[in-house]
């Protein structure tokens, strides 16, 4: 298990003394322990164990948390009698929408900010409570729009009890996701950060595993029970999401950073925030390759657009919300199982050839589920079959990141990707769901949403490859780079090429 994980937290050393006399220190304390480095921050093998164990853990709960809108929402808004378009909006449109306001803004402040506690804790840290309360009042929007009814106030606004309700709902979903989107933007960032890079493959290996995990406890045990104890799964998950997270911040420590780059004194405030939108927008929307990308992963993301109507597609065919919860939770716990031996095929063959594969062996699925799924039975037995391509793409896609983006703008790139996708699925989980309108509430067709949104996925994605071959390839890759030339007053930052090197 040492050889597998490496690890130990007693506590990460953070001073102000250069790092190699904190090594040359650690050494004369304990010279047989290895020593494990990332930055500025020195890990003996029991201290990187227990980051490692801390950050999963903290990734256990914070995809239950995560479960929670996309599973639990959709079916508190059918029951309050809303259309498959309104559940859209709510669901996926203004999610998106402030998505793309939020995570270039946020992603740009947290690689500048400096304190006591790192660039990105704290941007961990302070949102989770408020997040944690907005979570809370959704799963008791159902009560507080019975008590506005009973004392009379959707006659005095002119509005209808459902009206009011789904108003009610929406304001509460925007506080969630304006919360949320500091923590989802910054929180990935942070592995770069304190994990040592060769064990970052491995790590995110065990973080998709612990993932699934999560996945199968919520689907297997919680969301069948959700149907009936709705405010009490809100509160349950909540809580103790803001119990691990909190934790996790106290535990998980940074190491000291360089200054972020100096602004320019003679530059006017206008000017100054006019230059860096245009570096920004140039580095990294100019460049074909990149496009590309974005476009890819984004068609992903609206093929995925339809699956909050996946839950009513199963009870269609006759399942109740518990069996459907139960397939999903054999799904994810298979995936567990058979997601680390994946994710030593991806750093063998390289991530992006193996989300190629993944989309492109899952897309005749979506044909068998329309087709051939009309019951429990042949529901489970697609779902299971599906899971591979499904496991295949999930092990690859967070690595493709880290192997197509430039490492030194790698949170700019990132949140780049994050507005485009943003657009994308601002139009797509809204037509998702008015495209669930317009076939009669005939739910088998997400299916065909799905397949043609995979089919431009990997079309995308296609010229992306062409585009890695061409820079290098598996073995000698470097990210393209574009010259931008500052306007006056701006202090331009290079964008450096790293070098990806991988096996296959």
């Amino acid at each position: 298990m040492d050889d597998l994980l490496i690890s130990e937290s007693s506590k990460i050393s953070r001073t102000d003394e250069p790092p190699a006399t904190r090594a040359a220190e650690a050494q004369s304390v304990a010279q047989p322990l290895p020593l494990y480095r990332v930055g500025t921050l020195v890990y003996t093998r029991r201290a990187l164990v227990s980051v490692f164990l801390w950050m999963l853990w903290g990734n256990f709960c914070f995809t239950m948390m995560e479960m929670i809108l996309p599973r639990l929402l959709p079916l508190q808004l059918q029951a309050l009698g809303a259309s498959n378009f309104a559940i859209g909006l709510l669901v996926g449109t203004i999610p998106s929408a402030m998505n793309f306001v939020i995570a270039p803004i946020v992603s740009f402040k947290s690689d500048r900010y400096r304190s006591r506690l790192g660039r990105r804790i704290p941007f961990l840290l302070w949102p989770t409570p408020f997040l944690t309360l907005f979570l809370v009042l959704l799963g008791y929007s159902a009560a507080a729009a019975e008590a506005m009814h009973g004392w009379g106030i959707p006659a005095a606004l002119g509005l209808s009890p459902t009206t009011l309700a789904l108003a009610w709902i929406g304001l509460l979903v925007i506080g969630f996701v304006f919360f949320n989107m500091f923590v989802a933007s910054v929180y990935y960032y942070l592995f770069n950060d304190v994990v040592p890079p060769q064990f970052l493959g491995r790590f995110m290996a065990l973080y998709g595993v612990v993932g699934t995990m999560a996945a199968f406890v919520f689907n297997r045990w919680i969301f069948g029970w959700a149907e009936h104890h709705m405010k009490e799964v809100y509160l349950g998950v909540s809580v103790l999401y803001l119990v691990a997270f909190m934790l996790m911040c106290w535990r998980v420590r940074e190491g000291e950073y360089p200054p972020p780059p100096p602004s320019d004194p003679n530059s006017g405030i206008f000017s100054s925030i006019w230059s860096g939108v245009r570096t920004y927008f140039t580095e990294c929307y100019s460049h074909p390759y990149y496009l590309w990308f974005f476009l890819g992963t984004a068609f992903w993301s609206v093929s995925q657009a339809s699956a909050v109507f996946m839950v009513f597609f199963a009870k269609d065919i006759g399942l109740s919300v518990d069996d459907f919860g139960k397939v999903l939770g054999w799904q994810s716990l298979l995936a567990a199982i058979i997601l680390y031996p994946i994710g030593t095929i991806v750093d063998r063959l390289h991530p992006l050839r193996m989300v190629l594969f993944g989309i492109t062996t899952l897309i005749p699925f979506n044909l068998v589920f329309f087709f051939a799924v009309h019951g429990y039975n042949s529901f489970l037995i697609v779902s299971l079959l599906s899971l591979l391509p499904t496991a295949i793409f999930g092990a690859a896609n967070l690595p493709m990141y880290m192997s197509i983006l430039p490492r030194e703008r790698y949170g700019q790139f990132c949140s780049a990707q994050a507005m485009v996708n943003a657009v994308l699925m601002i139009a797509g989980t809204a037509l998702a769901g008015k495209f669930m309108d317009w076939m009669r509430n005939d739910y088998r067709y997400l299916y065909v949403w799905m397949l043609v949104f995979q089919v431009l996925a990997v079309v995308c994605l296609m010229f992306v490859y062409r585009g890695w071959r061409r820079y290098g390839g598996p073995n000698n890759y470097v990210p393209p780079q574009v010259d931008v030339t500052p306007a006056p007053g701006f202090v331009a930052i290079s964008m450096e090429q790293g070098q990806t090197r991988s096996e296959g």
